[in-house]
């Protein structure tokens, strides 16, 4: 998939596999764009027959694909691909929810502001429940990170995954001229106000923190974004 609003240099998602969730979303009369709080574990005989197809069509020594819809199939993909890798990279829902605000184009969120961090909630519970069930064949990790220590993470995938993936070039592969993160007093901010509307967003993105075990992260901002000691 190319260019679009809020992503000016490509989404770099497979266009079978989002044009199959798609179909799939639209099958079960759900959002075709994934806002739905509801999972989808199994798939009608003719879009199964289609997931087989790409998945014959795609079938080398290393391939995946990206599309965010997946997390609302992997129970289904899990079935299917049941040797499956999977790496998880979530962020903060401060930022998802000022990059949908800033993007404008999805309609339910424009509605109804408050279930960007529903979405969010529902979304990572579900990456928190196939990382626990997965955790050999799976990497959880903070999207700062992942953009501070591309090399690493890649180093990383090539031993956890069995890849051979090359990390030449890639320390300057993430352009931060277009990635919004918050400084940390907005961060204070936001997580303070996101914990008076939606304590439990919070608690997820604790959740995640303790699962990805990333003892590099910086502690004291750590602190900052999510440990808020009272609402004063």
């Amino acid at each position: 998939m190319g260019a679009g609003n809020g992503n000016t240099k490509g989404h770099f998602e497979s266009t079978d596999f989002h044009n199959l969730h798609t179909k799939a979303l639209q099958h079960s009369s759900l959002n075709v764009d994934g806002w739905d709080l509801q999972t989808i574990d199994q798939l009608p005989a003719e879009l199964d027959k289609e997931a087989t197809q790409l998945i014959e069509k795609n079938q080398q020594l290393q391939w995946g694909w990206k599309n965010p819809r997946t997390t609302l199939f992997m129970n289904y993909w899990c079935q299917k691909i049941p040797d499956a890798y999977y790496l998880f990279v979530y962020r903060d829902p401060w930022d998802v929810a000022d990059s949908l605000f800033r993007r404008g184009s999805d309609r339910k969120v424009r509605k109804n502001p408050s279930f960007a961090f529903k979405a969010w909630d529902f979304y990572n519970r579900e990456v928190m429940r196939m990382f626990q069930k997965n955790q050999k064949n799976s990497i959880l990790i903070h999207i700062d990170d992942f953009v501070k220590n591309i090399p690493r993470v890649i180093g990383e995938i090539n031993e956890r995954f069995g890849f051979h993936l090359s990390t030449q070039g890639t320390e300057n592969i993430f352009d931060q001229s277009i990635y919004n993160a918050s400084d940390l007093e907005k961060i204070k901010l936001r997580a303070w106000k996101t914990r008076n509307h939606f304590p439990e967003v919070i608690d997820t993105l604790n959740e995640l923190r303790t699962l990805s075990k990333i003892t590099k992260y910086n502690q004291e901002k750590f602190d900052g974004r999510y440990r808020m000691p009272d609402t004063r």
